[in-house]
């Protein structure tokens, strides 16, 4: 499902045109409310459909797999998280939330790896200028 989120579009084409785009922004953004009102089976409806509008964004297959987690759906919501890695690469918040994912399907031990990859990753990334203690302003 989630590999073609271009499968209701007429001959498997992504509708494209800026209502597409617009449409698919506002269904996340009021997807975004309800996730974070604690209505995740109201929101997934929401981002499902969305998927459908146009290419996903990395913001809108986070959410989806947040909502998939949160209504009890970890093995869809490592397929979003697949996608995000295989689209967009790894950040740290796909990294937690297979962490949620790997905990819910293959138990505490596989939550924790993949919690260690994403504070590993944290601690990779490029030093923050304010707490940088060797960054300078040129």
């Amino acid at each position: 499902m989630l590999d073609s989120p271009t499968a209701l579009a007429p001959g498997g084409s992504p509708p494209s045109g800026p209502w597409h785009r617009e449409a698919r922004d506002a269904l996340h953004s009021i997807a975004t409310l309800y996730l974070k009102h604690r209505e995740p089976a109201r929101a997934l409806t929401l981002l499902l459909t969305a998927l459908h509008l146009g290419p996903a964004t990395k913001s809108l297959l986070l959410a989806t797999a947040s909502a998939f987690l949160d209504v009890g759906q970890p093995e869809q919501a490592r397929a979003a998280l697949d996608r995000v890695a295989r689209d967009f690469g790894h950040c740290q918040a796909s990294l937690v939330l297979k962490a949620r994912a790997d905990f819910a399907l293959d138990g505490l031990a596989a939550g924790q790896a993949t919690m260690a990859d994403a504070l590993s990753f944290v601690a990779e990334a490029e030093p923050d200028p304010l707490t940088d203690s060797s960054w300078s302003a040129g």
